[in-house]
């Protein structure tokens, strides 16, 4: 019988693959992998497919197996990303019935749902590193329910926009991450592309956390009556604890958004922004969680995907 171990160091910021036969784990060659020269004691369970590693280093060890987890969690996002979205369905092509508040209030919670979300945690990844996964925001867009429904020819109204996105980071040397998105709401004109470029101001360690400035732009394609953008800035602090990886950050989030019809000014003002995530990896599946609130509309993103 097969045990496949997958074994996450906090301390080292590393992760080993072990793969070996019977009920027994050779503990020379764990060691060789990775205890030495701590003194490791490894109790394997084949049938639960878990592996447990006693050290006297306080920093510790997480062990999973990533096959029964990623057996779980998959099948919710995928749900979660194909009926979601399906909430609102209707291309933006009535814009000139709209007052000029009303546009207003739709451009702030375009604003809000439409800005950079990287759900990832401040420290970079390294010269090597990649973070790719699938995104689902939701935004609470309540105040422009009514709104988004006259700008869509009457379509039923709803409170909560989900955006699902394809999100690729990339590691560079002197703890510099780039990164960008591609997203388009099903049965929308609603497309959109984004980016960014973040800077690690302190890397992270054992004992101390990461913090980071981020650069970013979305914009808005596919609706031929609104050309839309955003342009952000904020600065993220990160402190890993074994697998699981919380974070915070602030910023200040610049929208424009001009109609291409007549009757309505365009728009440009700036809003706060404020969001908590919780980062979750497991060897190389990563799991991801993060609520924002970017003027007074709230936003929850949840991304799965690899991050090595």
């Amino acid at each position: 019988m097969w045990a496949n171990i997958t074994i996450f160091s906090a301390q080292r910021n590393t992760v080993a693959y072990l793969r070996n036969t019977g009920p027994k784990l050779d503990k020379q060659k764990l060691d060789r992998l990775y205890c030495s020269p701590r003194s490791c004691t490894p109790d394997v369970v084949v049938r639960m497919q878990w592996f447990t590693c006693r050290s006297s280093d306080t920093s510790g060890q997480q062990i999973l197996n990533m096959r029964p987890i990623m057996k779980k969690l998959l099948p919710l996002f995928l749900a979660a990303t194909c009926f979601a979205p399906a909430a609102f369905a209707a291309d933006i092509s009535t814009l000139g019935t709209l007052t000029q508040s009303e546009f207003r209030d739709l451009s702030e919670d375009l604003g809000a749902a439409l800005s950079y979300k990287s759900v990832q945690p401040a420290e970079p990844l390294g010269v090597t590193g990649f973070d790719v996964g699938l995104v689902v925001t939701s935004t609470d867009i309540s105040k422009s329910s009514t709104a988004l429904s006259k700008a869509s020819g009457g379509s039923t109204p709803v409170s909560t926009l989900y955006v699902p996105k394809l999100h690729v980071a990339k590691g560079l040397p002197f703890g510099i991450d780039v990164a960008a998105f591609i997203a388009s709401v099903p049965s929308t004109n609603v497309k959109l592309v984004g980016g960014e470029l973040r800077y690690a101001l302190m890397e992270g360690s054992v004992a101390l956390p990461a913090v980071a400035i981020r650069g970013a732009i979305s914009r808005l394609s596919g609706v031929e009556q609104l050309s839309f953008d955003t342009k952000s800035l904020d600065i993220s602090i990160s402190k890993g604890f074994a697998m699981l990886t919380p974070y915070a950050g602030v910023g200040q989030v610049w929208v424009n958004s001009t109609a291409n019809v007549p009757g309505l000014a365009a728009e440009s003002f700036s809003q706060g922004k404020f969001f908590v995530g919780a980062n979750l990896n497991f060897g190389l599946l990563n799991f991801a969680l993060e609520a924002d609130k970017t003027g007074g509309a709230q936003s929850y993103s949840a991304k799965l995907g690899f991050r090595f």
